[in-house]
């Protein structure tokens, strides 16, 4: 979905359809979805923010799963 506010620490704004969303529903910011991929550099370019500050802008509170890398 388009992001149609900035992202802060604590929360972004996405345009939704209220007809396609619903409690509960799972909202993947950064990773794979149905097919779709969501990298950091595209969510960064798409704010209009650099990657470094992206990532260190989410807030503690946001679960992480890491899944290799070094």
């Amino acid at each position: 979905r388009p992001i149609i506010a900035p992202i802060t620490a604590n929360h972004t704004v996405v345009q939704i359809d209220r007809a396609s969303i619903g409690i509960g529903d799972e909202a993947v910011l950064v990773g794979e979805q149905g097919g779709k991929t969501m990298d950091a550099e595209e969510v960064a370019s798409r704010a209009g923010v650099s990657v470094y500050r992206f990532l260190i802008g989410l807030s503690p509170l946001v679960p992480r799963v890491y899944l290799g890398g070094a």
